[in-house]
């Protein structure tokens, strides 16, 4: 993450983003308590959801690409972090399924696996040189 980045700019990437994820994961499981429904009312009642996911998507990935927030492979695990951590919610809350212990702990092993990325903790404890962006797209020429 970029640190000299201020907390608006900050926001203005991960407020469209965290509502484009929570938006995502709403419409994905919202038709599972209507088991009997057909494809087509599933479909009518997820695509709205797909749009307006899209729609707050576009804004949080031009901030990104604008402030160079996470790179691209930290923003996929992030992305997988936090529907992850939705769906916890929302099976709970919603589907009234119980969370497990495996759940739980699945959890920080995520977050363990982001910090390895995101702090290249592996690379600096073996002595390995960093990478940075610029490098590699000197390297994929």
């Amino acid at each position: 993450m970029n640190k000299n980045l201020s907390a608006l700019q900050y926001f203005e990437f991960f407020g469209p983003w965290l509502l484009s994820t929570c938006i995502s994961i709403v419409g994905m499981y919202a038709h599972l308590k209507y088991p009997k429904e057909t494809m087509l009312h599933a479909l009518a009642m997820a695509l709205p959801f797909a749009w307006v996911d899209w729609f707050f998507m576009t804004i949080a990935m031009n901030a990104n690409n604008k402030y160079k927030i996470l790179n691209p492979t930290q923003d996929t695990m992030f992305l997988i972090i936090c529907q992850y951590t939705i769906l916890l919610i929302l099976n709970r809350l919603y589907l009234k399924q119980k969370v497990t212990w495996s759940d739980l702990i699945a959890w920080p092993i995520m977050l363990l696996g982001f910090a390895v990325s995101g702090l290249h903790l592996f690379s600096k404890l073996t002595g390995r040189k960093v990478v940075g962006p610029k490098s590699k797209r000197r390297r994929n020429k």
